[in-house]
């Protein structure tokens, strides 16, 4: 499961990025404390439309490349690049650099 939450109000919607997804997550060496991963998965999009008429959500999927470093067995932080695909509500496709912490629970 995943969330992403806009922190700044985007340019063209004049609304915060709002987006959540089921997906997978495959590593290259998943025991190492640096390793290379690859995921993929369905999104959500819960951003508010300023265009009259168009919906609120919108169906798409994501692609990303990323590299985590485990500082802890249950705690990592990563930087990714990511791609998604809206569908539904007008077809988009946007790019983004990301980075986070990864927690996991035993």
């Amino acid at each position: 499961f995943s969330g992403r939450f806009g922190l700044t109000e985007s340019d063209v919607s004049g609304s915060y990025p709002v987006q959540i997804g089921l997906g997978i997550r495959g590593y290259g060496s998943p025991s190492d404390a640096f390793k290379v991963y690859f995921g993929g998965r369905v999104i959500l999009d819960l951003t508010s439309s300023s265009v009259p008429g168009w919906s609120d959500v919108d169906f798409g999927v994501r692609g990303e490349f990323g590299v985590q470093y485990d500082v802890l067995r249950h705690l990592g932080f990563y930087a990714q690049l990511g791609a998604s695909i809206a569908l539904i509500r007008a077809f988009s496709v946007t790019v983004d650099l990301t980075g986070g912490v990864q927690v996991r629970f035993p």
